[in-house]
């Protein structure tokens, strides 16, 4: 009961805790979320917009610490009936997973969906009836437990559940009025009263599949009834919130907020972001990609989706490489690949892109929003032309970057602070975030015109280009204009026959210090002539009709053993279907030109 009925996607089949916290134990308050029967610490909290929420909209509050905990609890192993840990052994093995961690030492709260909530009461009756001073020390800290749609009596569908041969251990222990929770139930109520923990609990008021998972009256066995809440949802789209307006997710808040008033300060349903600052001097936070440091020999859960990754054929995402500040480095250089800079000067001089950097600038100020900056070098072109149509006096230049790499962040305000002169004042804000959650930065940029950025082919690397596009059009107001750059279709035969003589291997011997971040993770030895170009054959490459994608896929011989990584893909698109689909999301275009192997399109919203 869970927030996935899909067990291919389980990222880990382990206990672990993983934080997603990128500033890293700087808060007042640990926040751990704890999924059900059959889930994963990230797809149950994941919503229709593929955001999982606490790691988007909480993580970068500093005075919370979020945790997400995982633990292998499936609804049918087939060919196993009745196998499984069951709840109790699953608790002592978080309880464990906690004290290896050095977790628990700060107070916390648990917000849990269906049998996680059981599993958080017995986590804490496990501290409780341990004499050991460090399982005392987390019960100690132990400050309150949201319950959403916990069967606290079992579930009826469970019954039926375990009527069929392959059912878990985990799922039979769900049954309607199972001796066992009625004895935790009981125990749990007890140590709550003893200790002040504070309890909420939530429950569905609609119908799953024709059944009431979690009827009222299970949801509010052991809890006081003025601190029950029905809400208009399912069993599954209860934890999956849209936005942050919704009521499970203000409820939450809420809670969190009765327990440490502090805590919830500067919480926002967007990445954190700094304004009117000197960034450049500003210590970024390090990048925490999916929610887990790469760089952590403690976490597995990322090398596990490596390899998942490379079993199913699948890409490894391009966010991978940004693990620590060398690879986002040898990334960068690798990427330069992708396209050739020195047109953008060219194209920039054209009257109609001149007129709209012109007409942007209000009362000598100039917003610019650059969507995956890389080291900024672009946006420095683009940024003194605008300031030299401008005059150059009394200048002000509004500089926000949007990546998931700190590294790439800084390097961008760096080389971008470059304009400022007596006459030119730049200041910097950033976000930090996945692009393609772009759509939850709405609210955190300045007021007034814009022009947005998403230059060095940055669109034509992500699989839902034509969402993210959609998703930056929304974010954007009446008169903000959008520079967008592509990979032109007719390029794609060159690109690929300049990567296969050898010009590839070229180029990356020039980096200092190459390497792939996700491949060093497993040991591999990065030879450069294992690198190809293979065209996507098996698929719609885009959500933009008339692309054509290519992969760059690195070749690995493991004790005879052959193995192709799939590194990155790059859209080569139609510029007819482009624009037509840019019309389509309502963008108007002021200019378009096409270069040896680049579109180049200024739009306005």
């Amino acid at each position: 009961m869970s927030g996935t009925n899909d067990m291919t996607n389980l990222l880990d089949t382990d206990h672990n805790i993983v934080e997603v916290s990128p500033h890293r134990d700087e808060g007042v308050l640990d926040v751990y979320f704890i999924h059900g029967l059959g889930g994963n610490f990230r797809e149950t909290w994941k919503n229709e917009n593929g955001v999982v929420w606490p790691e988007s909209w909480l993580k970068y509050n500093h005075n919370l610490n979020i945790y997400l905990v995982n633990y292998p609890v499936p609804k049918f192993i087939w060919g196993l009936t009745g196998k499984g840990m069951g709840i109790k052994a699953h608790a002592g093995a978080v309880v464990q997973m906690m004290l290896n961690k050095g977790l628990g030492r700060r107070d916390f709260v648990l917000v849990c969906h269906s049998m996680g909530g059981l599993l958080a009461k017995e986590i804490l009756l496990e501290c409780h009836e341990t004499d050991e001073s460090e399982h005392q020390d987390i019960l100690s800290h132990a400050k309150g437990v949201m319950f959403i749609a916990t069967p606290h009596e079992g579930s009826a569908i469970a019954n039926i559940a375990a009527l069929i041969p392959a059912c878990s251990k985990e799922m039979s222990e769900l049954k309607k009025n199972a001796p066992d929770l009625t004895r935790i139930a009981g125990r749990f109520q007890t140590l709550a009263k003893d200790k002040s923990i504070k309890v909420k609990s939530l429950y569905e008021t609609k119908m799953t599949l024709g059944v009431l998972v979690v009827p009222k009256t299970s949801a509010a066995s052991g809890c006081q009834y003025d601190r029950l809440l029905g809400v208009d949802a399912d069993h599954f789209s209860i934890i999956k919130p849209s936005n942050p307006n919704e009521l499970v997710y203000e409820t939450i808040c809420k809670f969190v907020r009765d327990i440490e008033p502090t805590a919830m300060e500067g919480v926002g349903n967007a990445p954190n972001h700094q304004e009117e600052a000197e960034p450049y001097e500003e210590e970024l936070p390090f990048a925490a990609l999916l929610g887990v440091m790469l760089n952590s020999d403690e976490d597995r859960v990322n090398r596990k989706e490596i390899q998942k990754c490379i079993s199913k054929g699948m890409p490894i995402p391009t966010r991978y490489f940004y693990d620590t500040d060398w690879c986002a480095d040898n990334w960068m250089q690798f990427s330069t690949l992708h396209g050739n800079t020195s047109e953008l000067m060219t194209i920039l001089t054209h009257d109609n892109i001149t007129n709209v950097l012109t007409n942007c600038f209000e009362g000598g100020e100039l917003s610019f929003v650059s969507i995956g900056p890389g080291d900024g070098r672009k946006d420095y072109q683009i940024l003194d032309h605008a300031s030299a149509l401008n005059g150059r006096k009394d200048v002000h230049i509004r500089y926000y970057p949007i990546d998931i790499s700190a590294f790439l962040i800084r390097g961008a305000i760096r080389n971008v602070t470059q304009l400022c002169d007596e006459h030119i004042k730049v200041s910097a804000g950033y976000i930090y975030g996945d692009i393609s959650e772009i759509v939850y930065a709405k609210g955190h940029l300045p007021t007034g015109k814009k022009i947005f950025s998403m230059l060095g082919n940055t669109i034509g690397n992500m699989m839902k280009d034509g969402e993210t596009l959609r998703n930056l059009g929304d974010i954007m107001s009446e008169g903000d204009a959008l520079l967008l750059e592509v990979r032109s279709l007719d390029s794609k035969d060159k690109f690929v026959e300049a990567s296969d003589g050898g010009s590839t291997n070229r180029h990356l011997r020039k980096a200092s210090k190459f390497s792939f971040g996700p491949l060093e993770t497993l040991g591999w030895e990065m030879k450069l002539d294992n690198f190809e170009v293979k065209p996507v054959t098996a698929r719609l490459p885009s959500d933009v009709l008339g692309t054509e994608t290519i992969m760059i896929q690195y070749n690995h011989d493991e004790g005879g053993k052959k193995m192709t990584a799939k590194l990155d893909r790059i859209n080569f698109y139609n510029e007819r279907n482009l624009k037509d689909y840019l019309d389509y999301l309502g963008f108007t275009t002021r200019h378009y030109a096409k270069t040896e192997e680049n579109l180049y399109f200024l739009v306005e919203k």
